[in-house]
């Protein structure tokens, strides 16, 4: 799993983290290795999409999965969204994951078992 951020507040790296330790555990479960690194990159979305293109292909990662939240302000409707730029510039396949509701994020971190 890959992860490119920018500065954010406490309370969500908080939950990228327990998102992230949940899933590892999942994996790992299935004797499944998993990687997660943080990647750094100008604030600037062809400049993130490039690294993270970058990076996969250095990796031979076969599928990129990454969540959208959907344009929020004029800027991303005119120049496009980071899904829209990693879906355009990958030659990786990508899988966009819509964003997921709060309450679906807290039961997956809560320790509820899944894999029933």
């Amino acid at each position: 799993m890959q992860r490119i951020i920018k500065e954010a507040d406490h309370e969500t790296k908080k939950q990228y983290q327990e998102i992230l330790a949940k899933t590892n555990q999942i994996f790992s479960q299935k004797d499944l290795s998993v990687k997660h690194e943080i990647l750094v990159a100008n604030n600037n979305y062809v400049d993130i999409a490039e690294a993270l293109i970058d990076y996969a292909k250095k990796n031979c990662i076969k599928l990129i999965i990454m969540g959208t939240r959907g344009p929020t302000d004029l800027k991303g409707l005119i120049f496009g969204s980071f899904a829209h730029s990693m879906l355009s510039k990958s030659p990786i396949p990508v899988l966009l994951i819509k964003k997921l509701p709060q309450s679906f994020i807290e039961s997956f971190t809560s320790g509820c078992n899944i894999s029933q």
